[in-house]
């Protein structure tokens, strides 16, 4: 091979390489450091939220159209208090590690006991016992469609009405999607 054609293959190589290195290098110095804080998180849970009953995690992730990390990407990357262009730098590297570090149970978890209701309240079990004075185990099915909308939309606890509304079309398209589903 001439002397051109190694330093092409070399040239290639590294060229090929760098993102890897680079992917690499981010989540060693930008992510891992954060992980102890992010396992807190699943740690420090509601037992409830971190064993969120069959109905309540399949609406959640419905609401969050199949997929938690987006929202957990968010929720870390604005603990770190970056700027805006610097969350969108960030986010695709960020979701690609959330993906590849945090199990689904571990995703939904921190989902299910950082979220935002009505009020103050955060998570969903604590908002299930002050709105319904019960456990989520125990919420029926409208109780757990109007606990995502409010999820979903924290500000819609301010008018019944239209929490009600709410509520009931997402109902009405969860169970949808679940009838879709089994067909």
């Amino acid at each position: 091979m001439s002397r051109f054609g190694k330093i092409l293959v070399v040239v290639s190589l590294a060229v090929l390489a760098a993102p890897f290195a680079g992917y690499f290098y981010y989540d060693l110095v930008r992510f891992q450091p954060h992980r102890a804080e992010i396992l807190r998180l699943v740690e420090s849970a509601e037992a409830e939220d971190r064993a969120l009953p069959v109905t309540t995690a399949q609406m959640l992730i419905f609401s969050l159209h199949g997929d938690t990390t987006h929202y957990i990407t968010r929720l870390l990357l604005g603990r770190l208090n970056l700027s805006q262009g610097q969350w969108l730098m960030h986010s695709g590297i960020w979701e690609s590690l959330v993906r590849l570090h945090l199990t689904e149970h571990d995703r939904l978890t921190i989902v299910a006991s950082t979220v935002s209701t009505s009020g103050n309240r955060r998570g969903l079990s604590a908002t299930a016992r002050a709105l319904y004075g019960k456990p989520l185990s125990q919420l029926s099915l409208d109780e757990t469609a109007r606990l995502i909308v409010l999820a979903n939309y924290s500000t819609s606890w301010n008018n019944p009405a239209r929490l009600a509304e709410a509520s009931n079309q997402f109902l009405a398209r969860y169970q949808e999607s679940q009838k879709v589903q089994r067909d």
